[in-house]
């Protein structure tokens, strides 16, 4: 039985998020008393800092894959062709999102596990995930993993994935960043994330531990103002760990969101 901990985010993790209230609060004393004076920057970063926060913990320390877990959606394809395009190159968005592997049907397809295809997790996840970012007021493309169009210009890129391998329970979450990405917003997806399954920072793999991660292939495609990223949020291939994602799929989706959000607030707050 693989174990998640519950003894909190670890302490880069901590770091990240400690290093972003210095960063709010240094940008909030740069900006001087023009914004001070509207309310704006206080109340957009109070906001933010709020929403990050409140992110939602997992606090079981196993799950029991012998309990009768029926998982939800496991089958069906998530309905977000309607939220898919090709993007606008004269736009500047707020996040650009792509969910692994999306509309293809051939050559480099994804993994999966017994339950669920990495395509359809990593949908479910982005689906959620803009709807949250769109309600909290940011510009949102979805786009497929082939023929969108070139450049796009955002804050932030992000592509979810989820790992597969012939060893079964031998990979963890991680993170995949271009150079020059902000480690800061990176590391604050990190957080959402671990946040969400229960996960130190110590039992994620190690940054950028794959060429795939480190030069994924949509990167020289994106002109990003704060980093353009990948996150693997686990491994299919490992029967517990599926399920567990399985589960969390909503948790996930909007912790990503909040930390999203701190992450384009503070960088715009900077002049990003």
């Amino acid at each position: 039985m693989k174990r998640f901990s519950k003894n909190g985010i670890g302490i880069r993790m901590l770091a990240a998020v400690a290093l972003s209230v210095i960063a709010i609060g240094s940008m909030l004393h740069a900006h001087g008393s023009d914004e001070q004076e509207q309310g704006v920057a206080p109340e957009i970063a109070n906001s933010a800092l709020a929403r990050v926060g409140g992110l939602t913990e997992y606090f079981d320390s196993t799950v029991d894959m012998d309990a009768d877990m029926a998982p939800p959606f496991v089958g069906e394809i998530i309905p977000i062709a309607d939220m898919v395009s090709n993007g606008d190159t004269s736009t500047l968005y707020d996040v650009i999102l792509q969910p692994g592997h999306y509309g293809r049907t051939s050559g480099s397809t994804g993994g999966g596990g017994a339950l669920i295809s990495e395509q359809k997790l990593a949908a479910g996840i982005v689906e959620r995930l803009a709807s949250r970012l769109k309600e909290l007021g940011h510009s949102v493309a979805v786009i497929p993993a082939d023929g969108f169009a070139r450049p796009l210009k955002g804050y932030v890129f992000l592509s979810i994935h989820a790992d597969g391998s012939s060893s079964p329970c031998a990979s963890a979450p991680s993170l995949g960043y271009d150079d020059g990405s902000d480690l800061l917003g990176m590391h604050l997806v990190a957080y959402g994330l671990g946040t969400s399954l229960g996960y130190t920072y110590n039992e994620f793999m190690n940054d950028n531990f794959t060429a795939n991660l480190s030069s994924y292939y949509v990167y020289k495609h994106i002109k990003s103002r704060i980093f353009e990223g990948v996150l693997e949020v686990g491994e299919l291939s490992c029967p517990e760990e599926e399920q567990l994602l399985i589960d969390r799929k909503d948790i996930i989706a909007d912790n990503l969101a909040y930390a999203l959000d701190a992450a384009v607030t503070i960088g715009k707050l900077a002049g990003r």
